[in-house]
Order: C-alpha cells, then structure tokens, then sequence
C-alpha cells in the first residue's frame, strides 16, 4: 500500500490539481452523448492516480467530479442562441434534459467507477515501474520526473503543437514528435507528451469540427504511447535502428488511433461519415507512416550524438534481425 501512495512532489501536486479542475471542466460540457462525460471523467481519475498517487489523484479528481456533477445538476443549461425560435428552443431543452438525467442517475456509479478506475490504474502503473526496474539495462535510469526527463518532453510538446499550428488544411505532421518522445522517453512520458500536446494545440488553435472532447486526448496520448509498446514485442536486436521494426510499430499505432479510433470518435460526436473518415484517414497514413519511420531512423542518429535520451535498445539473446 505504501508504494500507491509515495510522498508527492510539488510537480506532482500541481498535476493532481490541474487534473481536478479539467474533472470539473468536463461536467460544464454538454457531450454528445452523454455517457462521454463520465467517461472522461473517469479515464482521467485513472490517469491522475496512476501518475500522482492513489490519494492525491483519486482525492482531487473525486473532488472536481463531485463539484462538476453538482454545477450539471444544478447550474447547467441548455445552450441557446438569440435566433433559435421556439421549436429549436423546445428541442435543445429537451436534448439537454435528456443528458442531464444520465449525470443524475449514474452519479454514484460514475463515483465508484472513478474510484475504481483510479485504483486499477495505479496499480497497472506500479507494475509496469516494478518491471521496467527489473531490466538491467535500466540500472541506473532516472525518474520519470527528472528535471532532464521533463525538458526534454516540454521540447517534444512545443514541436508538435508548434508543427500542428502550422499545418495546411489537414495535412500536418505534429504526430511525429509525440512518437519520438514516445521512443526517446519510453511509453509513459510518451503518452503524457501526446496528451498535453492535444491540449495545449486545442487552446492554441481550436478544431474546426467540433469543441474540445477528452476522447481525443486519448488518442493522442496513445500515438506516443503504442509505437514503443509494440516494439518491445518485435523479435529484433536492434529495435531503435531497425527500419522495418520501427514501420511496423508506427504503423500499429497509428491504425489504431488515426485509422480506427479518431473516425470513430467522430462519427459519435458530429455525426461524420465514418467509412469516408476513416478511408482518408488510412490513405493519410500510406505516405505518413513511412515518413515517420525514415525521419525517426536518420534523425536518431545525428540527434543521439549530441543528446542523450537514453533511448532502450532492447535486446534479448534469441532475438532475429529481420
């Protein structure tokens, strides 16, 4: 039990709290549908748990779900616009009601499910260090948290939401610098990257098709964290510097979030065709997933030179190169 509650850090609290006031941000939305609010709710508990401490993250995030399900039931209207005639004024009110009787007859379930969540994450977090200090190569690796360790995501962070800023339409490769961040700094930090990034983009530049939803916070979250995951499984010696290994886990990953999730989220959300988003998608990724693959095996190697990751380069004795 002690190792679910380690003595907190000031970064640690100030990511509890921040977690908290986006638990209570999310009760302020009027998702379509409805379930996705308590679902967002409770898939960030479980992340400020698993990387803040089981009290801390489960303490702050109970207490913005708690006051954000309060200002719903209490607080909250339906979204009106001065040209809406009486038709549209009757049927948003009614849209509204609707979603807000989810809140209110789940409450206590979306509670224990954050409390839940929040304790199977943290532990799923314990395990994942406990394996990852087994690992004789990772002897004399920093914290996650090292000061080193967080510049070095901060960096990775201003790329894609500077690269993403700048993007033409929807042509954009903000994607990369998550994956690398994912590679450099191992799944965890690879997901923190890619979330924050999707945050930070949305403030900086807002989507076009539709407000901010946490759903797509996961699926950024997991394009830095999937690349790496997979790679552990692929029976090479050489991992980082193995073309086709790198293709291969860049190309899983993204096919899970871009070609799979991303449309599919979508579809819940704005009602965007889902076969011809996720068609786009996939011919987005026939020329996206290579580029990533090639800019990540020649830039590793200039980049390594003057900086050092500690980037894994996980071997195992009965390994093949492919």
């Amino acid at each position: 039990m002690e190792k679910f509650n380690e003595k907190p850090t000031i970064f640690h609290v100030i990511l509890a709290i921040v977690a908290g006031v986006f638990s209570f941000f999310l009760f302020t939305r009027t998702a379509n549908p409805a379930y996705l609010i308590p679902l967002g709710a409770i898939f960030l508990a479980g992340i400020n748990s698993a990387l803040n401490g089981l009290w801390l993250g489960l303490g702050t995030s109970l207490l913005g779900s708690i006051g954000g399900i309060w200002y719903h039931l209490n607080k909250l209207g339906p979204v009106l616009s001065p040209s809406d005639d009486a038709a549209k004024i009757a049927k948003k009110t009614a849209t509204f009601l609707e979603r807000q009787a989810v809140v209110a007859d789940y409450k206590i379930w979306i509670i224990l499910g954050i409390v839940a969540f929040s304790i199977l994450a943290r532990y799923a977090y314990i395990k994942l260090r406990e394996q990852k200090e087994e690992e004789p190569a990772l002897a004399q690796k920093k914290s996650t948290y090292s000061t080193k360790t967080l510049v070095y995501a901060a960096v990775f962070v201003a790329l894609s939401v500077a690269i993403n800023s700048l993007r033409i339409g929807n042509i954009s490769f903000g994607g990369f610098p998550i994956i690398f961040g994912g590679f450099a700094l191992g799944p965890i930090m690879g997901f923190i990257i890619g979330s924050v990034a999707d945050i930070l983009g949305f403030l900086i530049r807002p989507s076009s098709t539709g407000g901010f939803n946490p759903l797509f916070i996961l699926t950024s979250g997991l394009t830095g964290l999937i690349p790496v995951f997979v790679l552990r499984f692929i029976p090479v010696k050489d991992r980082f510097s193995n073309f086709v290994a790198i293709l291969i886990s860049i190309a899983i990953g993204q096919i899970i979030t871009s070609v799979i999730m991303v449309p599919i989220f979508r579809y819940w959300l704005y009602a965007h065709p889902l076969l011809v988003t996720m068609g786009n998608a996939a011919i987005k990724q026939l020329y996206s997933v290579p580029l990533y693959a090639l800019l990540f095996i020649n830039t590793q190697k200039v980049i390594l030179r003057e900086v050092n990751f500690n980037i894994r380069k996980m071997k195992k004795t009965k390994s093949q190169t492919i």
